[in-house]
């Protein structure tokens, strides 16, 4: 980031239905934020939308690997956009536990303000 000086936080959406696509459009957009992984039901489902994404984007299916992905890549911000699916609540209550310095947003109603 060019004479900013501010840290790129590490990213993680869950959903990538209507809210989830417009929260990782704005992510993808914004310079102090790295998109690392999109937590999906079915990664067969959003192959399409993969292929709009960077390379270095993770498409994950499975609340096992979510939740181990998050807590050993240093992610930093867990943006959900599920709209409450029942993995995604059980996913972050159990990072809310692990890691309790990791940001959480819910993004059931839009996009969150930050973006």
């Amino acid at each position: 980031m060019e004479g900013s000086g501010q840290a790129v936080l590490s990213i993680c959406v869950i959903g990538a239905g209507n809210v989830g696509n417009v929260v990782i459009q704005q992510v993808l957009k914004h310079q102090q934020l790295q998109l690392c992984a999109v937590v999906v039901k079915s990664v067969g489902k959003h192959a399409t939308k993969r292929q709009l994404w960077p390379r270095t984007v993770n498409l994950i299916d499975c609340l096992d690997k979510a939740y181990d992905f998050i807590c050993t890549r240093n992610i930093q911000w867990v943006i959900d956009a599920s709209s409450g699916a029942d993995v995604s609540t059980l996913l972050i209550k159990l990072l809310t536990v692990a890691s309790p310095s990791l940001k959480i947003s819910t993004a059931n109603k839009g996009v969150p303000e930050f973006l």
